[in-house]
């Protein structure tokens, strides 16, 4: 490319080159303006040659020169400079690309730092941000602001556009793994951040990991370029079982060009959370009841197989994560719930259904004859809270967020109901421990009881597609 390049250019001189040998004593000024044009000439022919350099890169890659090469802004313990990598090459490279915004990548710092201690001359681990100088200076300095010194190596890569294009990404943090020989050994997540695969980078093995490849969620999941645009698409679904590392946890809704429901996207979740987020919530809130994840049953021999203890969440398998996504040619407004529903017993071989359960409660209600005065609205309906895992603490609650927060507590089996009758945020001094007693205890003081009762509700019920019968009391 280079060479046909510098041919194109000397034909295009050729005419002034042969011109200025025929009148060597004319005006220097018509020399200089020869150079000029040149130059321009030159210049214009290498935009697209830097352009064209920079070519998406994937496992067993080998970089381009360019990469050690280029330039890049720097900023250090306080100092900016432009510097190469040229002085790591025949070193193994992690590239940590991160942002100021992404919580999980800062928060990673001090263990990737740490697993590289002490392998300085083998190891690089470099980190890398699109964002301007300022943004990752605010990082640094609040990592400062404890006192308690650096808790990582405060030295980053800013402003870059080059190593973003080499490996492009959608989710961070993303880490690209780089052996002696300047390949590319995996593309990951923070998940395969583990000192024995550090190890194996270390001595030379390449393609040891899964290689993350970062979806856009914007465009139906996984299909190729060559197939019609999501506008002549008549219709699409997929349902998949695993982690995808390409992909973030979570529901995302399609919109078309004038803002109507084309379908729905949830990913990366157990399979019982599969189906509250893609049905059972919203066929909850279209009948005017909130869901709560104590109405979920689970018929199962295996329920860890479709539902992951957060307590023990480390030990959650990653191949019992699923992922489902449907779209629509036309717009749908209504339905889109049982839809997905639908779907899913279809697809997953197993049945989720909606029925109608007795249900032991403890409802929420105001004291007959209370000591004190009780709950007084506020004169606006703000309400501000601050939790932790095993203390709340309140000047100020809705009645709804009050129930939602006891309905989260593991150490509170039964549902929480509302029974008080207050719609508006009212004024409470709580201070919510982690056990029932104290949770009673910290009520009646603001003259509110939790007492027990058995109530007929709707429930979520998920069991094996064979084991299924049609219940009587199924909506």
């Amino acid at each position: 490319m280079k060479k046909t390049t510098i041919l194109s250019v000397r034909a295009v001189l050729w005419p002034f080159m042969n011109k200025d040998k025929r009148a060597r004593n004319k005006d220097k000024g018509t020399k200089l303006k020869a150079y000029l044009l040149i130059a321009l000439l030159l210049g214009v022919f290498a935009i697209p040659l830097k352009a064209q350099e920079i070519k998406t890169l994937r496992v067993g890659d080998k970089v381009p020169e360019s990469f050690w090469q280029l330039q890049h802004h720097i900023y250090e313990k306080g100092k900016s400079s432009k510097r190469a990598l040229s002085n790591y090459k025949g070193k193994a490279i992690i590239l940590d690309f991160w942002a100021s915004w992404c919580a999980s990548c800062i928060s990673g710092f001090p263990k990737l730092d740490s697993m590289a201690r002490g392998q300085e001359d083998k190891l690089k681990v470099i980190k890398v941000s699109y964002e301007p100088k300022e943004l990752v200076q605010k990082v640094f300095d609040r990592d400062l602001a404890g006192g308690a010194g650096a808790s990582f190596e405060h030295s980053t890569i800013y402003a870059d556009t080059y190593l973003r294009a080499l490996f492009p990404n959608k989710l961070l943090p993303h880490y690209v793994w780089l052996n002696t020989e300047g390949r590319v050994a995996a593309i990951t997540t923070a998940r395969d951040l583990t000192k024995v695969n550090l190890q194996l980078l270390l001595n030379g093995k390449t393609d040891f990991l899964l290689e993350k490849a970062d979806q856009d969620l914007t465009k139906p999941l996984f299909l190729s370029a060559d197939l019609p645009t999501h506008n002549q698409l008549k219709s699409y679904s997929i349902f998949f079982k695993g982690m995808f590392d390409g992909l973030s946890q979570g529901v995302k809704n399609h919109l078309n060009e004038k803002g109507e429901l084309v379908g729905k996207t949830i990913t990366n979740l157990p399979l019982v959370e599969l189906y509250e987020a893609a049905a059972i919530s919203g066929l909850f809130n279209k009948m005017g009841m909130p869901y709560a994840t104590k109405l979920r049953y689970i018929e199962l021999e295996e329920p860890n197989l479709v539902a992951k203890d957060y307590s023990q969440a480390r030990n959650f398998p990653l191949a019992n994560y699923y992922s489902i996504s449907k779209r629509f040619e036309t717009p749908i407004n209504e339905g889109l719930e049982e839809v997905m529903l639908e779907e899913l017993n279809r697809s997953s071989g197993y049945h989720g259904r909606l029925e109608r359960r007795m249900v032991s409660c403890l409802v929420l209600k105001t004291l007959a004859n209370p000591k004190g005065s009780v709950p007084q609205p506020l004169q606006n309906d703000r309400a501000q809270i601050d939790s932790a895992d095993t203390k709340t603490t309140a000047q100020a609650y809705t009645i709804k967020q009050l129930i939602n927060r006891l309905n989260i507590m593991p150490q509170i089996s039964p549902l929480v109901l509302d029974g008080t009758g207050i719609a508006n945020a009212v004024k409470l001094n709580l201070a919510i421990t982690a056990n029932l007693t104290s949770v009673r205890e910290a009520l009646q003081q603001q003259n509110l009881i939790l007492v027990a009762e058995n109530r007929e509700l709707l429930v979520f019920v998920l069991g094996k597609q064979e084991q299924h019968v049609v219940n009587s009391n199924k909506l």
